[in-house]
């Protein structure tokens, strides 16, 4: 089983973390192409716009802040 946390998130919807993931593409990537996920990409979509992107990574991995850069790209986390 896989299990991935998504934080700031109210109960798979809204809230103030990135509430928007692509679980369902990277399913479909597994189960049809073999291409197992590494890590999800969740995103906070507002007015349109994309103001948050975070990777999650398969628990008991997490999702740690670099240090450097906006908090908000995906780019500045790592798995740990």
């Amino acid at each position: 089983m896989e299990f991935y946390l998504a934080l700031g998130v109210d109960h798979c919807n809204g809230g103030d973390g990135p509430d928007t993931i692509n679980g369902f593409e990277s399913l479909v990537n597994w189960v049809e192409k073999k291409e197992v996920p590494t890590r999800l990409i969740a995103q906070k979509i507002e007015n349109g716009q994309v103001t948050i992107q975070r990777p999650l990574y398969q628990y008991p991995e997490k999702t740690i802040y670099s240090g450097k850069g906006d908090t908000n790209n995906l780019e500045n986390f790592v798995c740990q």
